[in-house]
C-alpha cells in the first residue's frame, strides 16, 4: 500500500495502471476511519483492480471553524486499518495542496441540498461538491463508494456528476450500525454519555415500527407512541383552514343575508388560480372590478371580505401527524387538551397565529 501526499504524484501512479486496463475504485473519506469506512473500501477492492481511498479533512464543508478544529485526524491508525483491507493507495494531501487557490465555485442542486442537514450548515454541501470534485479529477476513478449513512450527501453527489459530466459511477453502501442501532460514524466519539445513550433512540424505535406498524391503524399507532413515550411528550397537529377569496365571499354574503344566486355570481368572478386574494382578483377581472366600482352592496360585502380574507374558517386535527418531544411539550409551546383527546397541542402557524388542537 502506497500513501501519497501530491496531486502529481498520484496520478502518476493512476497513469500507470490505467495503461495496464486496470479498473479504478475510490472510496473518499475524511479519516478518523470505523468498520463502516472499512465495509466501502472492502467493496471497493472486491468490485475493482485498484483501490484508491482519500483521508482529508476538508475545511470548504465546514461552517463551523471549531468544528473543523477538532475533527478528529489519525491518519497513522486509519492506514493501519486500510492495508488488510486491501487498499492500494491512500491519499492524504494537505489543504495546500488540494486548495492552491480559493474554490470559488458555487454549485445549484436546487432543495436537494436546501432542505435538512442543507438548511442548517448553510455552505456544507457546496463544501462537499467543491472537494469531491476535485477528487474525481485527480483520481478519474471508474467506480466510487459512498455509505447510505449520508443518504443526503450521495443524492447531492449524484446532482453533481450529473451536472459536471463526471464519468464515473456511485455506488451507496448499506449503513453499518452499533450493537445498540446507532449508525457507526466518526463523529460519534464526541457524544456526551447522556447523548450516546439517547442517540439509538430514532433507529430502534424505526425498526420497532416496521413490525408493528403494517398490522395497526393509524390510531393503534398513536396510542402505542403514547405509550411508549408518554402524554405529556406526545400531540398530535392541528391543521388551519383559512378564508379564502372565493370562500370568504359566500361565507359574508350568507351571513349579510344576500341571495345565494347573487353573491355565487361575484364569487365566480374570482379567477381559479393558485394563492389568488381579493385585491389581486380586482386587478386580474375587469368585469369584477367594475362591479365593485359601481354597485355599493358589493362594494359593502367585498370591504367587509377583504378584512376577513386569510383568517382561520376552522381547525381540524392532522390525519397522522404527530409530534414527539425529548422532554414535555410545554417546553417548547402551550398545548391544550382536547375533552375528545388525550394528547393536543397548539400549533403556531408562519403568520404566526395560534389554534387549539
Amino acid at each position: 500500500m502506497k500513501i501519497v501526499n501530491s496531486i502529481k504524484e498520484l496520478k502518476s501512479y493512476l497513469a500507470e495502471e490505467k495503461r495496464n486496463n486496470k479498473q479504478i475504485g475510490f472510496v473518499p473519506t475524511m479519516g478518523a476511519l470505523h468498520d463502516g469506512h472499512l465495509s466501502l473500501v472492502e467493496r471497493c477492492v472486491k468490485e475493482n483492480d485498484v483501490c484508491v481511498v482519500s483521508v482529508f479533512v476538508n475545511p470548504t464543508q465546514f461552517n463551523d471553524k471549531h468544528d473543523l478544529e477538532t475533527y478528529p485526524r489519525t491518519l497513522d491508525k486509519d492506514c493501519t486499518l486500510l492495508e488488510p483491507v486491501g487498499c492500494d493507495y491512500v491519499f492524504a494531501p494537505s489543504a495546500e495542496e488540494m486548495y492552491p487557490e480559493p474554490d470559488t465555485r458555487t454549485f445549484d442542486f436546487g432543495t436537494v441540498s436546501a432542505v435538512m442537514e442543507g438548511a442548517r450548515r448553510p455552505g456544507h454541501f457546496n463544501g462537499v461538491a467543491q472537494i469531491v470534485s476535485k477528487l474525481f479529477y485527480v483520481v478519474e476513478p471508474d467506480n466510487a463508494y459512498f455509505g447510505e449513512k449520508d443518504f443526503q450527501q450521495i443524492a447531492v453527489i449524484r446532482a453533481m456528476v450529473k451536472q459536471l459530466d463526471i464519468p464515473v459511477k456511485i455506488n451507496d453502501c448499506p449503513i453499518l450500525r452499533e450493537a445498540d442501532g446507532l449508525a457507526l460514524s466518526s463523529r460519534n466519539v464526541r457524544l456526551t454519555p447522556e447523548q450516546r445513550q439517547k442517540a439509538p433512540l430514532i433507529a430502534r424505535t424505526l425498526k420497532e415500527s416496521t413490525n408493528f406498524v403494517p398490522e395497526k391503524s393509524v390510531q393503534e399507532v398513536i396510542d402505542y407512541v403514547v405509550r411508549k413515550y408518554g402524554k405529556d411528550r406526545v400531540v398530535q397537529i392541528v391543521t388551519f383552514g383559512t378564508l379564502a377569496a372565493r370562500g370568504v365571499i359566500r361565507d359574508v354574503g350568507r351571513v349579510m343575508d344576500l341571495p345565494y344566486a347573487f353573491v355565487d355570481s361575484i364569487a365566480k368572478m374570482i379567477p381559479q388560480e393558485l394563492n389568488i386574494t381579493i385585491d389581486k382578483a380586482l386587478q386580474m377581472n375587469p368585469e369584477l372590478r367594475k362591479t365593485y366600482e359601481n354597485d355599493p352592496q358589493v362594494k359593502l360585502l367585498i370591504d367587509m371580505c377583504k378584512r376577513l380574507e386569510g383568517l382561520p374558517r376552522h381547525s381540524s386535527m392532522h390525519a397522522a401527524g404527530v409530534v414527539i418531544g425529548q422532554r414535555e411539550i410545554d417546553d417548547f409551546v402551550p398545548f391544550q387538551e382536547l375533552l375528545t383527546l388525550d394528547h393536543t397541542t397548539v400549533y403556531n402557524d408562519h403568520s404566526g397565529r395560534t389554534g387549539n388542537s
